[in-house]
């Protein structure tokens, strides 16, 4: 004989899906590991089905009186388009999907994104074509040399190998 589990995709409270389930992975019994993905139905021996009920909360035993309900839930889709018909229960093959809409759809979801504003004083980047320009030579460990900005080198700057 064998026990038939479902794992719901969400948890359903006061009649609204709330919190997506997890997978199963890994659950050890009787010397073997066993797998459940969310929203997924399948047979697993008593010994195991039984323990699997007992140790999570979540997982459902399909019996007569859930079969049909459970069966349509499994065929639901996940994630759904919003611009096409396309649905699909992995969120990778959502997102490779939405992005073959073309770039013209995602500047216009982003049109009401406002800008993002600095705490503090905010300073382009310059482009420096000398690297070591600005670095002062000298200073000790206990002797700072001080560059143009008010910051203290304490040892010495930038000094080009021989090999380069």
């Amino acid at each position: 004989m064998s026990t038939v589990i479902y794992n719901p995709k969400f948890l359903t409270v006061n009649g609204r899906k709330t919190l997506n389930t997890a997978d199963i992975k890994n659950f050890i019994w009787s010397h073997a590991s066993w797998f459940l993905k969310a929203g997924e139905m399948k047979k697993f021996p008593d010994d195991v089905g039984e323990a699997m009920l007992r140790q999570i909360d979540f997982l459902i035993e399909v019996d007569k009186t859930n079969h049909e309900r459970i069966k349509k839930e499994v065929e639901e889709k996940k994630f759904k388009c919003d611009k096409c018909d396309f649905e699909t229960n992995t969120k990778i093959a959502f997102v490779n999907h939405f992005a073959t809409h073309g770039k013209e759809n995602q500047i216009e979801d982003m049109e009401g994104i406002e800008d993002a504003q600095p705490v503090g004083e905010y300073r382009e980047a310059k482009q420096v074509q000398n690297p070591e320009e600005g670095i002062p030579k000298g200073g000790t460990k206990f002797q700072p040399v001080v560059d143009k900005d008010g910051v203290g080198w304490y040892e010495p700057g930038l000094e080009r190998d021989s090999v380069s």
